[in-house]
């Protein structure tokens, strides 16, 4: 999985919603994860709720069951007893392995999935051992990648015809704490400019298909005067599940010498250097990722969040990178949510395409909801100097979930950024 938690809250199980119309889910982060969400999914019926996370960097559905025997399954799992409409598929242990040597262990089962009122019946796991990294703040995972062997829940939401438009679009607030994922559509309010349209690659060397990720071609990446050399060939996934933005070990280590960053002391995942005003230098350089005919360019304050260490009873806060390599990558890089949280995101199935473009700050926006996929929606073309399509909001500060992010959050998330897709 490429982490970093989605929350979607539901607040009640809702009728289910049927007419194709665009559906919005609100987003609220978990407190205790930094930039970690959970999606509020309700499960059986009578349902039973459960905190998921909301991950387009993998395609599978699993939840822990009641019964579940790990350390981790300390939340109250699904009890299948209790539903009327639940039924074992095949009743075989199955597998999940992710690439970090976690994984989850349980049968295929099926019953009634519901978020936000759209409800379909919904093939999953329900893990009996659960050996993976998604932690104690959710109940399992929800992937909205493209499917594997199984359909995914947004594949059985087109295919069950509650949306007429094959897209779902993600927008996060300034502070990670709140946003939207919209369903079947487009929410003009939520961005400014244009949708900047790229294809998604498949897995085949000439970029077709099998599909499995929301990936699209990284042309190059620089800073000030400064180039990362890529390949031809080199991938960017939009991953909902992934925290910190995620390179080759080598291109992250290039990136961060460039910025002047170092392994924080006793990591040797994170890089940063003290700061102990908690205050960004204005050296550092912006960073451009060029996409296709333009390019998204962050400022310092968007790629640099504060993190804090204790040595010898004294705390210590650094300016952290939110570049990390990751040894099982190659030509690919994850955009994490520290970065996307700069962006309004649009997945369109059907056309595969990605769009992007810069996320509207105003936080008393109301919904402007059109049933739009990249057929409709005008394609941008962005140059790469325009303000507008720089990632940056007014007043904008490196963001944590409280100012600084301690040293046992910090670990929970390398934890966390270590878990791959399977």
């Amino acid at each position: 999985m490429l982490f970093g938690l989605l929350s979607i809250t539901v607040a009640a199980v809702h009728a289910n919603v049927r007419d194709g119309t665009p559906k919005e889910i609100q987003l609220s982060s978990v407190s205790a994860s930094p930039f970690m969400f959970s999606v509020g999914v309700e499960v059986g019926t009578p349902s039973q709720s459960f905190k998921l996370l909301f991950d387009s960097g993998s395609s599978s559905m699993w939840i822990r069951d009641s019964n579940c025997g790990s350390q981790s399954c300390s939340n109250p799992g699904f009890v299948s007893a209790k539903s009327k409409t639940f039924q074992t598929v095949n009743s075989n242990s199955h597998s999940i392995n992710y690439m970090d040597g976690s994984f989850i262990q349980g049968p295929l089962v099926e019953d009634a999935v519901n978020v936000g009122g759209k409800s379909v019946q919904q093939e999953f796991y329900l893990a009996k051992t659960d050996g993976s990294a998604v932690g104690f703040a959710v109940d399992g995972i929800l992937g909205l990648a493209f499917p594997n062997t199984l359909p995914t829940f947004f594949g059985n939401l087109i295919s069950s015809n509650q949306i007429t438009k094959q897209v779902f679009s993600v927008y996060y607030s300034k502070d990670l704490q709140s946003g939207s994922m919209l369903l079947g559509g487009i929410d003009t309010n939520r961005y400014g400019g244009e949708l900047l349209w790229n294809l998604v690659y498949g897995d085949s060397s000439s970029g077709s298909a099998p599909f499995s990720l929301w990936k699209t071609k990284l042309d190059y990446l620089s800073m000030s005067d400064k180039n990362v050399t890529l390949s031809d060939s080199f991938d960017l996934i939009f991953d909902t599940g992934t925290a910190l933005s995620n390179f080759p070990v080598a291109i992250a280590d290039k990136i961060n010498t460039a910025l002047g960053f170092s392994f924080i002391p006793g990591q040797n995942v994170t890089y940063g250097f003290p700061c102990p005003n908690s205050t960004v230098p204005t050296a550092l350089p912006n960073i451009s990722f060029g996409l296709g005919s333009g390019a998204i360019n962050f400022h310092p304050e968007e790629y640099v969040y504060f993190s804090s260490l204790v040595s010898n009873k004294t705390t210590h806060v650094y300016c952290t990178s939110a570049f990390v390599g990751r040894p099982n990558l190659t030509d690919s890089a994850i955009f994490g949510n520290i970065l996307t949280q700069k962006l309004y995101v649009v997945h369109d199935y059907k056309n595969m395409k990605i769009g992007v473009a810069a996320a509207n700050r105003n936080t008393t926006l109301t919904g402007a909801f059109v049933a739009a996929d990249s057929t409709d929606a005008p394609a941008g073309s962005w140059n790469g100097s325009a303000d507008r399509y720089t990632m940056r909001t007014n007043n904008s500060k490196p963001f944590s979930n409280s100012g600084v992010i301690s040293a046992v959050s910090l670990n929970l998330l390398i934890t966390m950024l270590l878990t791959l897709n399977r």
